[in-house]
């Protein structure tokens, strides 16, 4: 059952970027067409922009020459404090109206898809969600608490069983549920189903604030109130005032993706790992989500993954071994190599395969180490010619001139390279 809705949240989220990566191109690119359509009908906007800023009298008079060669009228710059531009313009303006018109479509397109795909979002994690509370009341009921509640008798007379009386009660309670904030959701698994959520901490005030701007594009138009603004936290809130609009763009919406998708996928394994503790199937999905943002060099979510998988203590210590290493390597790659030397030079896997003496020798930087026993990794099939060439924790082996020379002599990496 875990198998089952985490693959179908999974195909939900890959889907979302999916669709945003194919359409969003096209829309780029129809902008820069429309831009560049414009550019010949702004060009007094920019002359007039550019007379307004030049200090030189003799620069300024010729600005001028030219702008009037191409604009009978005038076009009056003004720059506030915070160099927000503003113009009015005296003259025929209609050409200037169309292509900021144009222009302002194209970037209407943009916000509606990124807006969509938030709201989308937001939604494939709310049924994520239910699924997970149906999964556990209905496995155990009693914590539902729906014992004392009460079914009118219009109600039960379209029920067949007592099951299906109890499941009317708990859909009631999960719809009840929903309809909270946020913080309510996570309120519920701890108090009632008992999850710890520690992994949550680092990413609360940013699901707490894309959860409210939602709200906001959903039912205000964006436009900001103070629930909104009593809701975020003070560093979300600061440069932000009622009446404000607010839009959803491309690296904000990539990010709520990405930490969505890991909390709500390490929310479902914890009450697996509650249930089930033994079973590899749960490590298996952590792997996968933790590798994925590790090869993005999301180095931040990839860590909170990895570390999941690491004090998972039932699962197999071949696993939490490779999480320990990505854990070393994002923040390595995130805080810079003195950040992790020291705890790495008091590593000791002398006892590890050598996969991982390598691994983490290629961590370490010692990189004779490391192409001495590559090839014989290579011919074991212990470690794939991809793995060498994508995974990020040979990065710095794949920048050493001796990487050029065994993909020339190393029979496995010719082979594959071949292809």
């Amino acid at each position: 059952m875990f198998t089952k809705f985490i693959s179908e949240f999974e195909d939900n989220i890959q889907g979302l970027r999916d669709f945003v990566q194919l359409i969003n191109p096209i829309l780029e690119e129809h902008q820069k067409k429309i831009e560049k359509e414009s550019a010949i009908y702004l060009k007094p906007i920019e002359l007039a922009i550019q007379r307004h800023l030049e200090e030189d009298v003799f620069e300024k008079e010729k600005l001028d020459v030219k702008f009037k060669e191409i604009f009978e009228g005038d076009i009056k710059v003004e720059i506030d404090e915070e160099k927000n531009i503003s113009f009015s313009i005296n003259g025929d303006s209609t050409s200037i109206d169309e292509a900021f018109a144009k222009m302002g479509k194209t970037q209407f397109q943009k916000e509606q898809l990124y807006k969509s795909s938030f709201i989308s979002l937001l939604s494939s994690v709310e049924w994520f969600y239910s699924q997970i509370l149906h999964f556990h009341y209905e496995k155990y009921p009693d914590s539902a608490s729906i014992n004392k509640k009460s079914i009118t008798l219009d109600d039960l007379k379209t029920f067949d069983t007592i099951k299906d009386a109890e499941n009317y009660l708990i859909d009631q309670k999960i719809e009840g549920i929903l309809r909270g904030s946020l913080s309510d959701w996570l309120q519920v698994l701890k108090e009632e189903i008992k999850l710890s959520l520690s992994y949550i901490d680092n990413y609360l005030d940013d699901l707490i604030e894309v959860y409210q701007r939602r709200n906001l594009l959903v039912h205000n138009g964006g436009i900001v109130n103070s629930i909104y603004l009593s809701k975020v936290s003070k560093s979300h809130s600061k440069d932000i005032k009622i009446g404000e609009k607010l839009f959803v763009t491309k690296e904000y919406l990539d990010s709520a993706i990405d930490q969505f998708h890991l909390i709500f996928i390490l929310i479902a394994c914890e009450l697996w790992k509650k249930i089930e503790p033994t079973c590899d199937h749960r490590g298996q999905n952590v792997m996968i989500i933790g590798y994925d943002y590790l090869v993005k060099n999301n180095w931040k979510v990839s860590r909170t993954a990895n570390q999941f998988l690491l004090h998972d203590k039932k699962m197999p210590i071949a696993n939490r071994t490779a999480a320990q290493l990505n854990i070393w390597l994002c923040n390595k790659e995130e805080n810079g190599y003195d950040s992790v030397m020291k705890e790495l030079a008091e590593i000791d896997y002398s006892d590890k395969s050598l996969l991982y003496q390598v691994a983490l020798s290629a961590l370490k930087r010692e990189n004779d180490f490391c192409f001495s026993n590559l090839p014989q990794l290579l011919k074991s099939e212990e470690l794939e010619p991809s793995d060498l060439i994508e995974f990020p924790i040979f990065k710095e082996l794949r920048e050493d001139k001796k990487f050029e020379e065994l993909c020339k002599s190393d029979e496995t990496m010719i082979n594959y390279l071949s292809k």
